[in-house]
């Protein structure tokens, strides 16, 4: 046997709704029972991207929703967060995952994940994304938090520059 085997993905697809804590609970039992040698964990960013901040100024009502959507999402980051602590003290890899300049990296949970981990910036056009019709780059700066030296020298890779051919996908 070469390499690691993979799990089922926890996900909503699966049948695990992060958003309420049985699920979470029930999901953390399945890691212990699978002992991973990885986690790779995306959590929502729509809830905490800059499209959040200008929308918030369409009115009050608009604010209070938005706000609410983004305490209601604060459980699950600080579960994702329990989680890259667990694989840490096991000695394990955990890689998390979200656009470079999404507000969730300064939530006091995703903080702690940073100041314990690599933080590693990288550019997606630098390792193929493209428009699906257009066919130019994408540049999509995204940022990972995990704890390997290796991933951190191998996938922070920015983009050079703006040659004309480019498109750079500006949204968080």
């Amino acid at each position: 046997n070469h390499g690691w085997k993979g799990e089922h993905p926890i996900t909503i697809e699966t049948s695990y709704n992060l958003l309420k804590n049985k699920d979470r609970e029930r999901a953390f039992q399945y890691l212990i029972e699978t002992s991973p040698d990885v986690v790779i964990a995306e959590w929502p960013c729509d809830q905490f991207s800059s499209f959040v901040k200008v929308n918030k100024g369409k009115g009050p009502d608009v604010a209070r929703r938005l706000i609410e959507n983004q305490e209601r999402h604060l459980p699950l980051i600080a579960w994702i967060a329990k989680v890259e602590r667990w694989q840490r003290k096991r000695g394990k890899l955990f890689v998390g995952e979200q656009p470079a300049h999404c507000d969730s990296w300064k939530l006091a949970s995703t903080q702690k994940m940073q100041k314990n981990n690599y933080n590693t910036i990288l550019d997606m056009c630098q390792f193929g994304l493209k428009d699906p019709y257009t066919k130019k780059p994408y540049r999509h700066r995204t940022k990972l938090v995990h704890g390997s030296r290796i991933l951190h020298e191998r996938l922070s890779k920015l983009c050079p520059g703006k040659p004309v051919s480019y498109t750079h996908l500006t949204l968080p």
